[in-house]
């Protein structure tokens, strides 16, 4: 990590990043500062004193440690205080000292940090105090249990912490009062109180008068989620009862992610987040934040009667929607809103009737970004902005916010509706089974084993690497929305000047588990091996296991800088390995482990890899002898499955031939049940087909063998094709060492046919797979079988 730099100037200005509009805002948004530079970083949080110094806090990854670092930044003189590292001294877990989700807060003359430490799967909340004249106080354990992540803090006369917490399966918000110098006041209080749905993202805000605590988190249920709010009195004795406990959304696409502010006279409580909300009951990929306000007194909910300006949920390119909001309130009675788009950060204000423009903060760039930005207003009316940016963690003062003329907000009766059911939930498809082996005479009974189609995406990406929404959002949506069987997440290990921290992998693995029921729905652990392009690198790798005991493999790291480390790592542990748009940014043929590398991606949202030129859909880049049928041609044997390889994005930045990227790529495979180690063994064992988004039955087998099989036989082969879809099957192809043998027409919804080779070689090894095209433009793809025809 490189030292702190000194004030910079950057160019262009934000005025010249306006969306929509040519005026001059009268901001200043010319000064600003690298916090600290590097690419292993968590996201900044930043608190002020009443004397004006700025306080900032971050985790940084140093080693296989993460460091909880503070430092101060007084803007008077322009001088940086001593970096001071708060988690000194912790536990080590099996992947290093993990130290993460920080949060500051001013109590008095002392600054509280709380942070989230501790082995997986159980976490620790922990809490200190430091003030300049007597340093830091000792470390106290806030709280101890399952899954603990996501603190959120407020400071004043009584500190209250509120946390996400596994309990009996769920994930349920709780929260405590502090002391002075963090330690646990009183006992912990269950905020969210509904035991069957997965309560989240706690956030918290402390009045002005220091005497109302107000909360709120959103909760998981039917494919989406809902932002409750509500609030506690602060007294002697703590946290006091509950009053206007609140649900702000009841439409069910998936409002998430709340943020909370308090107006300055203490008379309204802003409540932002954001949603995918879109006509009628249904939800959609575009994503956008949303506002309203409580009336602390009665608890009327009231909102804006307009959307934000600018709002635009049909963008196409590589910047979309709006995300992960935070508030800040102000004297004037304007409310400001800061959040992150698919790429780079978004500040908006609402000022009496009036939505400014959006403004963009520099620098415009793919990925690299953090999850939540932070910012604290001065008394000179500038607003100071902390986030995580390209390779480094950044402040910000934009001077200008607060000023003009002062206006009570705007706001009309806030009504969500009824909580109808989300109306666009796929219908969950279950197809004939398949049995290996020749079929029993007519008459017998046939004792072969079923083997079940089952279906998931195993490629996606959220906010930990360079793509949108929550990790738990992504298993969720697969589950309850598109009724998957099984999913995988693979966010990259460090791509665009981000790493995924240690301590996050670990939020993710956790992520994993708790989404994971055998007979409902499986999921794996999982992550993006991200390097060059060949020969500077060996392009992009997914790794696959079934247990949570293996670390992130950083692409960066002496241990896992080549293929060749990664196959034996993959090895080590137990995992499979799956290359992917390999047309586009290669791959290393003469590295390939056929042990590990168990099936190829062919198609995802970056298009087709089949073969150089393919249609009719296209694929991106075009790099000679890295498709499919080069490796098939050089003797490499691998199944083929389909990734979307989504990043949130409609038809993903204009590059996927299809608006929804969701369903750029889908795996299926052949298991006979629908268990982990099941799914896993599927893959393993190449019973998998790709499709690019349609479930079906891909029925394939060559003298009773199944996708993935070797086989001799004597004479020429019997191949057999049994196929069902829900869309009209245009043709199938029936595909022989890499030359199309025959185009069979396809019959509607269910095409069967059997064909019998006999142009099939002697006396050396070929193979066979279906291509299957739908009358939609959707393709579909069988693993390869082998074939060794003796005479």
């Amino acid at each position: 990590s490189r030292a702190l730099a000194a004030w910079t100037r950057w160019e262009p200005p934000l005025q010249s990043l306006l969306l929509g509009t040519d005026e001059t805002p009268g901001l200043e948004p010319d000064e600003m500062a690298e916090v600290q530079g590097g690419v292993a970083l968590g996201d900044p949080v930043i608190a002020r004193e009443a004397s004006g110094r700025l306080w900032l806090c971050w985790t940084d990854l140093a080693g296989d440690g993460e460091r909880i670092l503070l430092r101060s930044f007084d803007p008077a003189s322009g001088e940086w205080g001593e970096l001071i590292q708060v988690n000194d001294g912790q536990e080590a877990s099996p992947f290093g000292v993990l130290a993460y989700n920080a949060q500051i807060a001013v109590a008095g003359n002392r600054l509280l940090i709380v942070w989230v430490a501790g082995a997986p799967p159980r976490g620790r909340l922990m809490a200190r105090s430091f003030s300049p004249g007597g340093g830091l106080s000792g470390a106290s354990v806030v709280s101890e249990g399952r899954a603990l992540v996501r603190p959120a803090l407020t400071g004043g006369r009584i500190p209250a912490v509120a946390w996400e917490e596994e309990i009996d399966g769920r994930s349920a918000v709780r929260v405590r009062a502090l002391d002075a110098d963090g330690a646990g006041q009183g006992s912990i209080i269950d905020l969210s109180g509904m035991p069957g749905r997965d309560c989240r993202r706690p956030a918290l805000a402390l009045s002005p008068d220091g005497r109302l605590l107000a909360y709120a988190f959103d909760a998981a249920g039917g494919g989406g989620h809902d932002v409750f709010t509500g609030l506690r009195s602060l007294g002697p004795g703590g946290i006091g009862p509950a009053q206007h406990r609140t649900q702000v959304t009841r439409h069910p696409a998936s409002d998430i992610a709340p943020a909370l502010a308090f107006s300055h006279d203490g008379a309204l409580l802003w409540i932002g987040w954001h949603s995918n909300r879109a006509e009628g009951d249904t939800w959609d990929i575009p994503r956008w934040y949303r506002l309203a306000a409580m009336n602390t007194g009665t608890g009327e909910l009231v909102a804006p009667p307009t959307e934000p300006a600018g709002k635009d949920l049909t963008m196409q390119e590589t910047i979309q929607g709006w995300e992960f909001v935070r508030l800040v309130a102000c004297p004037d009675g304007k409310v400001v809103v800061i959040g992150r788009p698919s790429h780079n950060w978004n500040m908006q204000f609402y000022h009496g009737r009036e939505w400014s423009p959006i403004y963009r903060f520099p620098r415009e760039s793919w990925g690299g970004r953090g999850k939540l930005a932070a910012a604290v207003l001065d008394d000179d009316g500038a607003l100071w902005v902390t986030r995580r940016d390209l390779n480094a963690n950044v402040l910000q003062r934009i001077g200008g916010v607060v000023g003009g003329e002062e206006l009570e907000p705007v706001l009309v009766p806030f009504d969500d509706g009824e909580g109808r059911p989300l109306a666009n939930i796929d219908p969950r498809l279950a197809f004939p089974p398949e049995r290996a082996g020749e079929a029993p005479a007519e008459g017998e009974e046939d004792t072969r084993p079923e083997l079940q189609f089952y279906f998931g995406d195993i490629h996606a990406h959220t906010w930990m690497s360079d793509g949108m929404g929550d990790v738990d959002e992504y298993f969720l949506r697969s589950r309850d929305v598109f009724r998957d069987d099984f999913a995988a997440l693979t966010d990259h290990d460090l791509f665009v000047g981000q790493r995924v921290l240690n301590s996050q992998y670990e939020e993710h693995k956790r992520a994993v588990e708790q989404h994971h029921e055998d007979g409902r729905f499986v999921t794996l652990y999982a992550q993006e091996w991200t390097t060059g392009r060949p020969p500077r690198g060996w392009g992009h790798i997914n790794l696959y296991g079934t247990t949570p005991d293996h670390p992130l493999m950083d692409h960066s790291d002496p241990r896992w800088d080549t293929q060749a480390k990664l196959m034996a790592a993959c090895r080590q542990h137990g995992m499979i390995a799956a290359p992917h748009h390999i047309g586009w940014t290669g791959h290393q043929w003469e590295e390939h482990d056929p042990e590990v590398v168990r099936f190829l991606e062919i198609c995802s949202v970056h298009g087709v890899f089949e073969k150089m030129g393919n249609e009719p859909i296209p694929h991106r880049g075009g790099i000679a002898g890295m498709f499919v049928q080069d490796g098939l041609a050089m003797g490499k044997k691998f199944g083929l499955a389909g990734g979307s390889d989504q990043h949130g994005l409609i038809w993903h930045h204009r590059i996927c031939w299809k608006r929804n990227a969701y369903r750029g790529g889908l795996v299926g495979v052949l298991a006979p049940e629908l268990t982990r180690e099941a799914i896993f063994d599927a893959l393993r064992h190449r019973r998998t087909f790709a499709t690019t988004g349609v479930k079906m039955r891909m029925g394939f087998k060559v003298n009773g063998a199944l996708m993935g099989s070797e086989i001799t036989c004597e004479g020429p082969p019997v191949l057999e094709a049994d196929l069902i879809a829900m869309q009209d099957i245009r043709w199938v192809d029936v595909v022989r060492g890499n030359e199309d043998v025959l185009r069979y027409g396809g019959e509607s919804l269910h095409t069967f046919f059997s064909f019998t080779d006999e142009g099939c070689p002697v006396g050396r090894e070929t193979w066979y797979y279906l291509r299957v095209i739908f009358e939609s433009g959707d393709m579909a793809w069988s693993s390869p079988i082998w074939v060794t025809r003796r005479g």
